[in-house]
């Protein structure tokens, strides 16, 4: 990780000697640019944590197959795929600003949701999913238009890139960091019913620990099973409020950075004024 950040470091400062740079991270002083940037990666995270521990949660404490697993999910990607024209339709009459705030707390409404779904029916969890994908999905739509919008027509392509890099800046970073949460959570939560001795590979995994379960006796097996499902559901629990966390952080950075933004352009404006009044 050090080697490469110093690395990401020398090539930033490389980029802003360069006259025709490949990346010009000034677009960046552009708040605008900025809050597109940070809710597309945020969002992107948010959702593919989310997406991984509740499949593999379907999966192995609720013994959905593969398919089924999917099938149940699919309220995610469909409302995400209805948000770019929801956000078309809202946002001018609701104005642009106020409908990222409202999305992007949505997006944190649906991740608390998710939190509280292990003990409620499989229809709120879609419903959750519905609202995740419809929140994060009219996010993403808004951003996408702040980072084309804020960038001049010379650098249009390089924004796009940008815009593309934050998407899968936020999908890595929902599996490492998200996945990896999960992982921890699960570790130190889980712990193996009395007069059961398991291998240390299924004290670090629920697959194993599932596997295991299905070798036992069948009240030893769910025993076993019960109190991997239990850890794995309290780490759903961790990642899904960590996301929400995470989105509402970024509404409260978006909104002071608009705001300040904004200050920024009045005072310019001013400054014209006085310019052209003089």
């Amino acid at each position: 990780g050090v080697p490469g950040l110093l690395l990401l470091v020398f090539f930033i400062r490389r980029q802003l000697r360069q006259t025709e740079p490949m990346i010009d991270f000034r677009l960046f002083n552009n708040p605008r640019f900025s809050n597109g940037f940070i809710i597309a990666l945020v969002a992107m995270a948010g959702m593919v944590g989310i997406e991984l521990v509740i499949t593999q949660r379907l999966q192995l404490v609720d013994n959905f197959t593969p398919l089924q697993a999917g099938l149940h999910i699919l309220p995610l990607p469909l409302a995400g795929l209805v948000a770019g024209l929801v956000a078309g339709v809202v946002a001018p009459r609701l104005g642009y600003r106020r409908t990222l705030y409202i999305a992007l707390g949505l997006g944190a409404f649906a991740a608390l949701g998710i939190a509280l779904s292990a003990e409620l029916p499989v229809w709120f969890l879609m419903v959750m999913l519905a609202l995740l994908g419809l929140g994060d999905g009219v996010a993403m739509t808004l951003a996408s238009t702040d980072v084309m919008y804020s960038a001049p027509a010379e650098k249009a392509g390089m924004a796009a890139s940008l815009e593309e890099v934050s998407y899968e800046i936020g999908a890595v970073l929902g599996i490492a960091l998200l996945g990896g949460l999960m992982t921890t959570v699960y570790m130190n939560t889980f712990s193996a019913p009395a007069g059961v001795v398991l291998p240390a590979a299924a004290n670090g995994s629920i697959d194993a620990a599932m596997a295991m379960a299905r070798s036992l006796p069948e009240a030893q097996g769910q025993l076993l099973a019960d109190a991997a499902g239990s850890a794995f559901d309290l780490a759903t629990q961790v990642v899904s409020l960590v996301a929400a966390v995470l989105m509402l952080s970024t509404l409260v950075v978006v909104w002071r950075l608009y705001r300040a933004g904004g200050k920024t352009e009045r005072a310019v404006n001013a400054g014209h004024t006085s310019d052209s009044a003089a």
